[in-house]
């Protein structure tokens, strides 16, 4: 994390930074250093610029750092990432052959340590603002071009994508998205290697994006500002750099800050030097402070960040946050960083609680993308990819044979059935029973038995004696308004208004009110507690004091199944389970 310190009226912009307390070590200091860069890209004047690093004080360690520009007439950006805690970034105004420049003094009570990078994310790097000389800029860490060529190819199974490539200088990064856009994120790589070739298993449907980069780039994205560069990917725009100049760092392996007082100045030179600001920061864990003095004579803006620099937000027992390198992450719930930086979940596994937790339930493995029993697997017996042959199944994660069988069971894809009494292998493997039959003995009968007063219709059992729709014989409806009983037809007819057949009852629709008007229209659903509804001439119902009559039950009885004179055996079992495997 970073604070900015702004002049408003456009002079300088310096980043500082802090973060928690480390134990320090003994000191290892050195007095002054100076590395002479070519700012202007001309052979004629050689480097003509210098960055400058000055330890003017050994306790409590105070250093300087000083950029000065001599590239005539180009006015520069810059960001000196190990020039100290943050970094330090402002800019030189247009150079002369006296020198122009910026000055950054720093304090601190801890251990320092010396330290060069070997990037722009830790040296120094430039970006040409202003001039005369064609400076080109791009992008720092981008890659248009890295000399690699991917091909893509099926693999041994369907699960597997074959890349391979010719050209580039390893090692290899490989990248995988389901968008096309911005495929090289961070998030997005899947692996590394020194070959050049990669098989990838992939799980998901839908279009997928591969590409591949080598450590080396032939040729980077331009740009004019920084704001034409993806951070994530593409760093930040440089014209000139990197120059690996000597930083000072509170930790011994990069550059860091540190919870002790720390005190800072930005000073612009021209000549001769004049202090601008100065900015003084103490933080502790879980708060800092600091303090403005401005030398100028005109207003300047410092933004501050909510919570201590180099530190996550939030309250570490709540938000569970961890600083791994330049990012905050849930350490509770990231695969890449579970319980600690750099712990990362394998295949197979989640982060859950900052531990990695397999997928699978117990009892079961992960192999090739999904959870297996290898108990019970066929294609995976005892362990991933071991499957049994024809003839044999998986038991106990064991392959065993037809001979597992038992008597009256027959080896079918698998498994072992029970032809005697299985509708979809009776007698043999794959003899399936048609409609209307059962499986009785290995042989496929017709229905033969439904239950004693029912007869066997179109696959159902019936009672011929009472079922309108099956009255007397199957197949034979009784009209509207009549019922059918002991096997006959009966109209509804007789004094007292109309009458109707409702659930094979004859009932009067002009005063029934469970059907007034029409069959199954009742009066008593919208009466209260303690009132019963009333029928007047089956046109509409009202309610009064009393309690409702039983609704009659239905005088239609259901169809039943029919069976077979040797009921079938227990269900199938499971695809790749032997019921009576090998003792």
């Amino acid at each position: 994390m970073s604070r900015d310190y702004r002049h408003q009226w456009g002079l300088r912009v310096a980043t500082l930074a802090a973060a928690a307390v480390l134990s320090a070590a003994a000191p290892t200091v050195a007095t002054a250093a100076t590395k002479t860069v070519d700012l202007d890209a001309q052979s004629t004047n050689g480097s003509e610029s210098q960055c400058d690093l000055n330890v003017l004080s050994t306790f409590p360690v105070k250093v300087e750092n000083v950029v000065t520009n001599k590239a005539v007439g180009n006015a520069f950006d810059f960001s000196w990432k190990s020039a100290g805690p943050g970094g330090f970034t402002s800019s030189a105004a247009a150079g002369s052959t006296g020198g122009v420049g910026a000055k950054w003094t720093w304090t601190t009570n801890q251990t320092v340590y010396s330290y060069t990078g070997n990037n722009c994310a830790n040296d120094i790097c430039f970006l040409k603002t202003a001039g005369p000389d064609p400076i080109t800029s791009v992008c720092s860490t981008s890659c248009v071009d890295d000399g690699a060529r991917l091909t893509i190819s099926k693999g041994a199974t369907a699960d597997e994508v074959v890349l391979s490539w010719t050209g580039g200088t390893g090692p290899f990064t490989v990248y995988r998205s389901s968008s096309r856009v911005a495929i090289d994120q961070p998030a997005n790589e899947i692996g590394s290697t020194t070959a050049t070739t990669y098989t990838d298993r992939i799980t998901s449907t839908g279009a997928l994006y591969y590409k591949v980069r080598g450590a080396s780039c032939n040729q980077r994205k331009a740009c004019s500002t920084n704001a034409e560069c993806n951070p994530a990917n593409e760093g930040t725009c440089v014209s000139r750099g990197p120059f690996s100049v000597p930083g000072r760092s509170l930790y011994s392996n990069d550059i860091t800050v540190s919870s002790a007082s720390l005190t800072s100045s930005l000073v612009t030179f021209f000549s001769p030097p004049k202090e601008v600001f100065r900015v003084t920061s103490s933080a502790v864990p879980g708060a800092f402070s600091e303090t403005l003095a401005n030398n100028s004579t005109q207003p300047v803006t410092v933004v501050t960040e909510a919570y201590p620099p180099g530190c996550c937000p939030g309250d570490p027992a709540t938000d569970h946050k961890l600083r791994c390198g330049e990012e905050c992450v849930d350490f509770l719930t990231d695969p890449n960083n579970c319980g600690a930086c750099g712990n990362v979940c394998g295949e197979g596994t989640c982060c859950s609680n900052g531990a990695c937790t397999s997928l699978c339930a117990p009892g079961q493995i992960w192999c090739n993308g999904a959870c297996i029993d290898p108990q019970n697997d066929p294609a995976n017996c005892g362990s991933c990819g071991n499957a049994c042959g024809d003839g044999t199944c998986c038991s106990g994660g064991t392959c065993v044979g037809e001979t597992s069988c038992d008597a009256g069971q027959a080896f079918c894809d698998g498994i072992c059935l029970d032809v005697l009494n299985d509708n979809d292998n009776c007698g043999a493997c794959g003899n399936v029973c048609g409609e209307g039959t059962c499986c009785s003995n290995g042989v496929c009968e017709a229905f033969s038995a439904c239950e004693a007063g029912r007869t066997f219709c179109d696959g159902l059992c019936y009672d011929l004696q009472n079922d309108p729709g099956n009255c007397g014989a199957c197949g034979n409806v009784c009209p509207e308004d009549s019922t059918c009983s002991n096997g006959v037809c009966s109209p509804c007819t007789g004094e007292g208004g109309r009458k109707d057949a409702c659930d094979n009852a004859c009932v009067n629709l002009n005063t029934d009110p469970y059907n007034c008007g029409a069959c199954g229209l009742s009066c008593n659903v919208s009466c209260p507690s303690g009132f019963k509804g009333v029928c007047s001439n089956g046109q509409s119902c009202r309610c009064v004091e009393g309690t409702p009559a039983p609704q009659p039950p239905s005088n239609i009885p259901p169809p039943t199944e029919p069976f077979c004179q040797n009921p079938g055996g227990p269900a199938d079992p499971a695809p790749g389970f032997c019921p009576n495997p090998t003792q």
